[in-house]
């Protein structure tokens, strides 16, 4: 059964050449959710794409975006790879740090937003998945429950040698990019645990470790960053911090992958986490609140009727 067999196409949020997404109505249930339809074009990435969606579906995690259903339908004579997906109705990371533009995330929120992180990036890391474009934008608050959700599988590749194998750089953010990416095109679970490091570090730092232009080539974009590690960390925060939140950063956003923590695993296993930290909650406008604190965890709050993010239409 085709995927336009089982969903009935409603309103369109993004269409592009090679994605469009919309929201859809299941016939039967009528339950509505997102659908994505993504061009195949038969490169290895859509076997990793393909790899990346059909895992998840089979192996859900609640920092994860739910799948309902994956297939490859061909219209026109094109191949599509079509995915079914919950819709959320909270908001994207980048909206919570920007509320926080001025003093930064409270800690006791980022702690709460970081574990979340690294708990989807060690599930991937697990079933074999590198995401390679792990962004604020990729990250989505659930209004149910306020967990975190991470999103947009779609550059998703499989690691096959300790550092991947080289290619051309992916990522929709050169400033969550990995330093090795520019340098030798060189992908690997390494380059996952940079990025949530960026993440870390906007929301101690209300800004990023380095500037990197989005026209950047690669050899300038790394020699950017080259220059900017020494400095990243000499920066005073627009809050207090602990010194284990900093460290953790630094541990994250070390220029050799070598160097950097091996694992998620080993990010969730830093003494940050085991520290009792304190969090300032802060109205959003429209009503929206923050994730709750990680030292007092408030109630599930209703659903709400609302327009997925633009991030879940394919960003």
């Amino acid at each position: 059964m085709s995927m336009e067999d089982m969903y009935l196409r409603d309103r369109l949020f993004s269409k592009k050449p090679m994605s469009k997404v919309c929201t859809a109505v299941h016939r039967h249930t009528r339950e509505v959710c997102i659908l994505k339809s993504m061009r195949q074009r038969g490169r290895p990435q859509d076997g990793d794409r393909y790899h990346a969606y059909t895992t998840l579906l089979q192996h859900g995690h609640p920092h994860i975006v739910k799948l309902y259903a994956v297939s490859i339908d061909t219209t026109n004579g094109r191949e599509w790879l079509n995915v079914t997906m919950e819709r959320l109705h909270g908001m994207t990371l980048e909206c919570l740090l920007n509320l926080h533009d001025e003093h930064g995330v409270p800690e006791g929120d980022a702690k709460r937003v970081m574990r979340e992180i690294l708990m989807a990036i060690q599930h991937l890391h697990a079933h074999h998945i590198i995401h390679r474009d792990i962004k604020p934008d990729n990250c989505v608050f659930a209004t149910r429950d306020q967990q975190l959700k991470l999103l947009d599988f779609d550059l998703c590749t499989r690691p096959t040698v300790d550092l991947g194998e080289g290619e051309l750089r992916v990522g929709t953010r050169p400033y969550m990019v990995a330093p090795e990416c520019f340098k030798d095109g060189l992908y690997s679970t390494k380059s996952d645990l940079w990025a949530a490091g960026v993440i870390l570090y906007a929301m101690l730092y209300d800004g990023w470790p380095h500037d990197v232009p989005d026209d950047a080539e690669n050899d300038e974009a790394y020699d950017i960053i080259q220059e900017a590690a020494p400095k990243m960390f000499t920066y005073t925060t627009p809050r207090d911090v602990s010194p284990a939140a900093i460290d953790l950063a630094k541990q994250l956003l070390k220029l050799e992958p070598s160097e950097r923590l091996s694992s998620a695993e080993a990010a969730l296993g830093h003494p940050w986490f085991g520290e009792e930290v304190a969090a300032v909650s802060v109205e959003s406008e429209g009503g929206e609140q923050p994730p709750p604190t990680a030292t007092a965890a408030a109630p599930p709050a209703a659903a709400e009727e609302a327009p997925p993010s633009h991030t879940q239409t394919g960003t």
